[in-house]
């Protein structure tokens, strides 16, 4: 396995590539025809119809609940979207916020009632406040 680089010279290869399949002269392949497959259909024309809501239809239509809008407890440390959702759920049905008649909680509050104590954002939340854990 050697290589001329010049009239005299011979320069030693690691490796020899076979390229006979690449220099065969082969026939041309068919192309399917996929004309047919991929023709566009004319679409249907949409009627826009113009719109006629106004601000009145609109208070008629709404649908959010401000109690439960003032209830939502946002998370406050990493991985805390499980005493989140307890806290925003006891609120809304507990709380004099949502439904209920009693003082509404903070994160820290359920957390100070669920036996832990500060700092909260030592806490790793992952393990204890799964959808499991919190129905138990």
């Amino acid at each position: 396995m050697e290589i001329q680089a010049g009239p005299s010279e011979k320069i030693a290869r690691a490796w020899e590539i076979d390229l006979d399949d690449w220099n065969k002269s082969s026939s041309p392949k068919r192309k399917p025809d996929l004309s047919k497959k991929y023709i566009k259909k004319p679409k249907k024309r949409v009627k826009i119809t113009p719109c006629t809501m106004s601000h009145e239809l609109m208070l008629n239509r709404k649908v959010l609940d401000v109690r439960r809008w003032f209830c939502i407890s946002r998370p406050q440390y990493l991985k805390s979207c499980g005493i989140s959702s307890l806290v925003s759920c006891w609120n809304y049905l507990f709380s004099s916020l949502g439904t209920g008649s009693l003082n509404p909680i903070r994160q820290e509050d359920a957390l100070s009632i669920l036996g832990f104590e500060p700092p909260f954002n030592a806490i790793n939340f992952g393990s204890f406040t799964g959808n499991a854990t919190l129905m138990r």
